[in-house]
């Protein structure tokens, strides 16, 4: 297996190290960072988004299959003009490594996002974006937050290397929110290795759901099998350009995914590059109308058109 392929495994597992750990995430008693002020090259300038909220299981809660069926969600339905939205900034950094040839140097970009009276999904969130931007399985466990990562990969990072990470906000309404984590890691002469994360965040329950949240008893195999058929078609779309698919299939196997957004216009999956298939491809992602889901997604994450439907 590739370097680059072992990189983005890491990537992954940190994601759901954080993830699916969060209900027994850092005591907040040991967050305590501490920023060296000497080195130009290591970050001390004031956040907008407190580095010392680090979250707990009382606080931003996940709905996954094992607490959604006693867990009361609130109605997600269509968004119109009249709902209210949560209002954020976006809070932009860029850091560069000190005593360094200006082609040489490592720099860090930084988007991050923070709404506005939220500090405990404003500290997930810094979390998040942290741990995707892990360069390699030689570095420490995920980073607690974008300071302690930038400090890290400056005092660490090879000549040229580069890390921007971009948080974004895809669906804001009372219900729901829903935000976008991008990370593009570039390693000198290395590919560009890039992940793309959704955080699904109900703020009326204040808690994530994910895909296991998401789901009816017993749909798994149901929801992958929709999204099995939007594969197939995407194989049927660009048989030109791969070949003999049934070799190609071979290469690249199908595999599930949880990494899921609910959107307006319905559910969208999305895979990593090099994950389905070859890096040109890039990013894949589909989506798939709720009117297909009645029977899989629970109906109060559906809109009220799908549920009359």
């Amino acid at each position: 297996m590739s370097g680059f392929s072992l990189r983005l495994i890491f990537c992954l597992a940190c994601w759901v190290v954080l993830l699916t750990g969060c209900s027994q995430w850092f005591n907040k008693a040991s967050d305590n960072i501490t920023l060296s002020t000497a080195p130009s090259s290591q970050i001390s300038e004031r956040e907008d988004v407190s580095a010392n909220h680090y979250l707990s299981s009382a606080d931003v809660k996940v709905a996954d299959k094992a607490t959604s069926g006693s867990l009361r969600l609130p109605s997600v339905v269509a968004q119109t003009a009249r709902q209210q939205t949560y209002a954020y900034q976006v809070i932009t950094s860029s850091n560069t490594s000190s005593g360094c040839k200006p082609d040489q140097c490592s720099k860090v970009s930084v988007k991050l996002v923070a709404f506005d009276g939220k500090p405990k999904i404003n500290a997930f969130l810094d979390q998040s974006l942290a741990a995707i931007g892990e360069v390699d399985s030689e570095s420490k466990p995920p980073h607690r937050s974008i300071i302690a990562f930038k400090n890290y990969f400056l005092s660490t990072a090879k000549a040229g290397q580069t890390v921007t990470l971009e948080s974004s906000v895809i669906r804001n309404s009372k219900e729901l929110v829903v935000i976008q984590l991008d990370s593009v890691i570039f390693s000198g002469n290395r590919d560009a290795l890039s992940t793309t994360q959704y955080l699904n965040w109900l703020p009326l329950a204040d808690q994530l759901v994910t895909l296991e949240g998401m789901l009816l008893p017993d749909k798994s195999k149901d929801f992958q099998q929709l999204v099995l058929r939007q594969y197939e078609q995407w194989l049927k779309d660009h048989d030109d350009e791969l070949g003999n698919v049934s070799e190609f299939k071979k290469i690249w196997p199908f595999v599930s995914t949880d990494n899921v957004a609910l959107l307006d216009s319905g559910l969208r999956v999305s895979y990593d590059p090099v994950i389905l298939a070859p890096r040109q491809f890039g990013r894949l992602s589909w989506i798939i109308p709720y009117g297909q889901l009645t029977d899989i997604l629970r109906p109060e994450l559906l809109p009220q058109s799908a549920n009359k439907g």
